[in-house]
Order: C-alpha cells, then sequence, then structure tokens
C-alpha cells in the first residue's frame, strides 16, 4: 500500500498531532507500514486525547533521527 496523497500545500505548516493516516503520510509511509512500526517501537506510541489517539510531529522527527543516528534499523521503511 502507498502513502495517501494529501494536499498540503494549503496548510500553514504541519499541524504538531497528527491521526495515524496523517503521521503516515508525513513521513512517506502507508498507514499500516506506519501502524507495524508503531507496534516494533520503532516509531512513538500515540499520545491519548479523550478518544482520540494521535502523534505528536516532534517525537517523530526524534525517532528518525536516531534511526538516522544508528544508521537505520536494517529494514527499509516499506
Amino acid at each position: 500500500m502507498t502513502a495517501p496523497k494529501i494536499a498540503c500545500d494549503g496548510l500553514p505548516g504541519w499541524p504538531r498531532l497528527f491521526n495515524d493516516r496523517l503521521a503516515a503520510a508525513y513521513l512517506s509511509l502507508g498507514v499500516e507500514c506506519f501502524r507495524q512500526h508503531v507496534g516494533t517501537g520503532e516509531l512513538p506510541a500515540a499520545l491519548t486525547l479523550g478518544r482520540r489517539r494521535l502523534w505528536d510531529r516532534l517525537a517523530l522527527d526524534a525517532a528518525c533521527d536516531r534511526l538516522r543516528g544508528q544508521g537505520g534499523s536494517g529494514r527499509a521503511w516499506t
């Protein structure tokens, strides 16, 4: 599955908190792939606000920085 196409040119910038669909698109991943990486701990768990599960953009950035510093996980993010 490919990452969803989201028209972001109308946004003033990326929001701080993402639902899983937007978080996956932010990382150029499909939603199921994103969820798998969250499940393995490679990506951070969601915050829960009421009934909503949301991912912090800065935590996602930090996870990507850690993976880059480790030379990646040894697997492709696909």
